[in-house]
């Protein structure tokens, strides 16, 4: 904190409650209203942070006509020469991505409460006319009462506004739609890609699409699919793991509408789960038991509690375990006496001894070595081979060997080099190979020879709507946003 900073406008600071790209928070006193705030605050005499404060003016224009208790309310916003401010809401909480290192797995009706509300408060927002853009578990804040809070609407955007003028891509690459990444013209439907990658964050413990790199992480949600939730973990209900690849879908037109759409379908994985809990429950068999006398206990506060004796078990039951008894007594008698057979004949013959020969070793075979255990500095894959155990005893035949195949390479002449061969080994140019090497290019981040790969498969076929995209997505990356344009 700067110890120079006591004050911005009326409001007393207190301490600081963390940095970030966008800029310093605090916690601050309204003296006026006699609360604790947090305030937001980005330096504007700053030539390098004034695109970050056209963020926060952002946010304020968007979120300060909110009123809705899935949304952080926000109650100021001004400038003082040198810092840009908005006062909000202090919650008392933490956020979701702090909530998802600390508790490992989630039980499915904390999800679908988490969730519900976090469509709330994106329906509320989108049905005012702004997309959120920045979706993810960092933004999201859960009240020590269990109410969810969207927060950070500094790159909100309102419908219809188009994509972003300078052509960049704004977002956070794990949690970005394939639109977004192309730089299309958004609706709120991106906002709800942005909610699957959390959602399929939370239940897995794992993201969507991982990646060493932003670039791999948006060249994966252009062109593969999620690994299924169920394949990482068995204990995700089958219902929720189908929403989830629903609201993953690359098309927006496959996925869900809306918001209200997506919080109907959480709610109907409840319900099914509830329903199959009840039917197992009605299906579940209890062992019969001995019948016990009354219990009868004191409690601390010296008034007895009493057991009720257990029920007395049927005549169905009782047949039941007499014939199971009956059943493991001739099972071991049975046992007992194949024992006493096999014991009388083995003392009755005995055995004879063999001799083993020596295994015939082929003339040709090399003589056995003993082995030397691997360096430490052994590549894996040379130890593999070295380490490989025999799995055979006897060396299989050797082949004999093939006739001579008669020559037509002329011999050089005497006193003439002999001239080395040379294999000339030429790349496939056909349609799938070409794409091929432009994606493994891409993914190197040698984005200019993946620009050239991609231009030759899309000069074989112009109309592929797949390699359009990956042309528009590499000269993107290229800083060449009016050349990608054309193909989008």
């Amino acid at each position: 904190m700067d110890p120079a900073l006591a004050q911005i406008g009326k409001y007393r600071i207190e301490r600081e409650l963390g940095r970030g790209a966008m800029g310093v928070v605090y916690l601050a006193f309204d003296p006026v209203v006699e609360r604790r705030v947090a305030i937001k605050t980005i330096r504007v005499d700053d030539s390098s942070a004034a695109g970050l404060a056209d963020f926060l003016r952002r946010e304020a224009k968007s979120v300060g006509r909110f009123e809705h208790p899935n949304i952080v309310t926000l109650h100021d916003a001004g400038d003082t020469g040198e810092l840009f401010y908005i006062v909000m809401q202090l919650i008392d909480g933490q956020t979701l991505y702090e909530k998802m290192t600390q508790q490992r797995w989630f039980k499915l009706a904390e999800v679908v409460d988490i969730f519900q509300q976090v469509l709330a408060g994106l329906g509320y927002a989108h049905q005012r006319g702004v997309i959120h853009r920045d979706i993810k578990p960092a933004n999201i804040m859960i009240t020590s009462e269990g109410v969810v809070k969207l927060t950070d609407f500094g790159l909100a955007k309102f419908i219809g506004s188009g994509a972003t003028a300078s052509g960049s891509i704004v977002g956070t690459p794990s949690y970005m739609s394939p639109e977004q990444i192309l730089g299309q013209t958004l609706d709120p439907r991106s906002d709800l890609f942005s909610v699957g990658c959390t959602l399929y964050e939370v239940i897995t413990g794992e993201k969507a699409f991982p990646g060493q790199s932003a670039t791999t992480v948006m060249y994966k949600i252009l062109h593969e699919n999620p690994s299924p939730p169920t394949s990482l973990f068995h204990g995700i209900d089958p219902a929720l793991e189908k929403v989830v690849l629903k609201t993953l879908a690359k098309d927006p037109d496959a996925g869900f509408q809306n918001s209200k759409d997506l919080a109907t379908a959480l709610a109907g994985c409840l319900t099914k789960s509830a329903m199959a809990t009840a039917g197992n429950e009605e299906q579940t068999i209890s062992l019969p038991v001995e019948p016990q006398p009354a219990v009868v206990s004191r409690s601390e506060t010296g008034a007895s509690a009493v057991a009720p004796p257990r029920k007395k078990l049927s005549g169905r039951s009782m047949a039941v375990i007499a014939s199971a008894l009956l059943v493991v007594i001739l099972i071991s008698v049975f046992l007992a006496v194949e024992r006493a057979i096999s014991q009388r004949q083995s003392v009755a013959l005995p055995a004879k001894k063999t001799v083993e020969s020596p295994p015939e070793r082929h003339p040709e075979a090399p003589v056995s070595r003993p082995k030397v255990p691997a360096r430490a500095d052994t590549p894996v894959e040379a130890q593999s081979r070295s380490a490989a155990p025999a799995q055979t005893k006897a060396r299989p035949v050797l082949p004999s060997p093939a006739p001579a195949v008669k020559s037509d390479v002329k011999r050089p002449a005497a006193g003439q080099p002999a001239a080395s061969p040379q294999q000339v080994i030429t790349e496939p140019e056909d349609f799938h190979s070409l794409v091929m090497r432009g994606d493994m290019s891409f993914q190197q981040n040698h984005y200019a020879t993946a620009l050239a790969t991609y231009q030759k498969a899309y000069q074989m076929k112009p109309g592929d709507s797949s390699v359009r995209r990956k042309l528009a997505v590499v000269l993107t990356m290229l800083g060449r946003p009016e050349e990608a344009q054309k193909y989008r």
